[in-house]
This record gives structure tokens, C-alpha cells and sequence, in this order.
């Protein structure tokens, strides 16, 4: 008379019962941490624009503002630098 655990087939299902039961175990166990709040901090960098339409950044650090201007063909590019 074989025992059922020696069988193939009833091997391998034990093998993955124990593997989900302890994959399960971990996944569960696990403490789950809130991510910090972020800190919001607002500065003015530059005031007195009309209309702007576009900001970029470039890797130097300077801030590219395109104003479209008051519509009498007054629109421009303004550079903030660090300075």
C-alpha cells in the first residue's frame, strides 16, 4: 500500500501548498508605512508679467518665461536667472 505523499502528483501539490502558504505568510506580515507628507514651500521669483504662456527651466538653473504679452505686439521671452 503507497502512502499518498509519496506519489508524485501529491508531492508536488504539497510542495506548492507550502510555497503559497509561506509566500502568503510574508506578503501579509509585512508592516505597511505612510509615506512622509510632503513639505510644500512657496517662493515668488519673479512678479509683473503680462500674460505669460510658457515657463521652462534649463540645466543651468535659469527659468525661461514666454509672455504673449497685451496684444499690441508686446510679447517676449524673460530669463530669471539665480541672481
Amino acid at each position: 500500500m503507497k502512502h499518498l505523499l509519496l506519489t508524485a502528483g501529491w508531492q508536488k501539490l504539497a510542495i506548492n501548498l507550502i510555497f503559497i502558504v509561506s509566500a502568503s505568510s510574508l506578503v501579509t506580515s509585512c508592516e505597511k508605512k505612510d509615506p512622509p507628507e510632503p513639505v510644500l514651500k512657496i517662493s515668488t521669483v519673479v512678479s509683473g508679467l503680462a500674460g505669460p504662456i510658457g515657463v521652462e527651466v534649463d540645466k543651468k538653473g535659469r527659468i525661461w518665461i514666454a509672455e504673449s504679452g497685451t496684444g499690441v505686439n508686446d510679447g517676449k521671452v524673460v530669463v530669471v536667472t539665480q541672481d
